[in-house]
């Protein structure tokens, strides 16, 4: 593409003209570079996935905000919309392209939308579900536009799984975004009063965990359950419920036991 425009576009759409992206959704990968006469899918312009969060809230008149003039601020979730061209290598080609394309995300409710961008070195996510139908038009035998929207309950798009078994000297925590990670502590037994502790507070389980018995701590939601079972624990929880902010930190294991207490997050963008 590179300034050439394909397919007409809403107000706010904006061209790829990176052809180092890659879209991979419900098994079908979409790339970034229109130019190319290859068979397959491609994306021409795409809107939702830089910007940031939309937000509700923010100032609220004085007389409504109990003698403040400041409100919460939620951040919403994302809406992604997807546009370009399919290519096939024959009429029979591009119709069985343009039925697979049609299927995304229709035998699953939520699926991943995973962005490779290679000019920045990123690979990242989104929980995704469909926005409505796929807009397609063909324009000839072998070549037809498409457009699709895709909606998220959350905001952040987000990397591969971190994980890192926690040590009393302390373990490094790397969040690579810009935005909080949500947290989750895996402990398995034998361990008693196990936590992790880091500079400013703590957090604690305050019980003992039986050699072989897994406890998953999500410290977004504040469960503890033990996932075999399904029983919860929160009321033995005790201290902070941790957010990785970005950048890095570092989170020393406490209490006792020959057990692991392993950590996992996703570095998280706006």
């Amino acid at each position: 593409m590179h300034g050439e425009t394909l397919i007409p576009r809403p107000a706010g759409w904006y061209p790829v003209t990176e052809p180092c992206i890659r879209v991979t959704l419900d098994g079908i990968e979409i790339t970034s570079d229109p130019r190319s006469q290859a068979p397959g899918y491609t994306l021409s312009a795409w809107d939702g996935w830089t910007g940031g969060a939309e937000v509700a809230g923010g100032a609220v008149p004085w007389e409504a905000a109990d003698d403040g003039v400041r409100g919460d601020v939620w951040l919403q979730g994302r809406s992604v919309a997807l546009s370009g061209l399919i290519r096939g290598q024959s009429a029979a080609d591009t119709a069985q392209m343009m039925e697979a394309l049609g299927g995304v995300l229709t035998r699953t409710r939520w699926g991943q939308l995973v962005v490779d961008e290679e000019h920045l070195r990123l690979s990242r996510q989104l929980t995704v579900a469909r926005g409505g139908r796929v807009i397609m038009d063909l324009l000839t035998p072998t070549i037809a536009t498409w457009a699709l929207t895709l909606q998220s309950p959350d905001s952040r798009r987000v990397s591969t799984q971190q994980s890192a078994v926690t040590i009393g000297a302390g373990t490094p925590l790397v969040n690579a975004g810009n935005m909080y990670a949500d947290l989750t502590l895996v402990m398995t037994g034998p361990l008693t009063n196990p936590g992790i502790s880091w500079p400013g507070g703590a957090w604690q389980y305050g019980g003992t965990i039986a050699p072989g018995v897994t406890l998953n701590v999500d410290m977004a939601r504040r469960v503890v359950r033990n996932p075999a079972t399904t029983q919860h624990f929160r009321r033995l929880a005790q201290g902070t419920w941790l957010s990785v902010p970005p950048g890095s930190m570092h989170v020393n294991r406490t209490g006792t036991g020959d057990g692991t207490i392993s950590a996992r997050w996703r570095s998280s963008w706006a």
